[in-house]
C-alpha cells in the first residue's frame, strides 16, 4: 500500500509539471487553456478509470496492467511530440 501511495504521489507530481509544460505556449491564454485541459483531463481520466475497473477481478492484475498499458502510451506520446518541438534556447556559457 505504501509503494502504491508514493507511486501516486509520483504520478500526480509528473502530470502537474507536464500540464505547465503544456500550457507554457499559450501564456497569453492560460486561464482558459487551463480550463480547457482541466475539463478534458477530468472526461479522458474518467473514462479511462471506468475501463479499467470494469476488468476488476478481485487481483491486481487489472490495476498493474493499467498503469503499465497507459505508463507506455504516455511515453509513446511525449517522445512522438517532443520530436516535433522547436529546439532548446541557447543558453548564454
Amino acid at each position: 500500500m505504501a509503494g502504491l501511495m508514493a507511486l501516486l504521489l509520483c504520478i500526480g507530481f509528473l502530470f502537474g509539471n507536464l500540464n505547465a509544460l503544456a500550457m507554457e505556449p499559450m501564456g497569453h491564454i492560460a486561464g482558459t487553456a487551463a480550463a480547457i485541459i482541466g475539463a478534458l483531463t477530468t472526461l479522458l481520466s474518467s473514462a479511462i478509470g471506468v475501463g479499467s475497473g470494469i476488468l476488476y477481478n478481485e487481483t491486481l492484475y487489472p490495476l498493474s496492467g493499467s498503469f503499465l498499458l497507459f505508463g507506455l502510451l504516455t511515453g509513446l506520446t511525449i517522445v512522438l511530440t517532443d520530436r516535433n518541438a522547436p529546439p532548446a534556447a541557447a543558453t548564454l556559457d
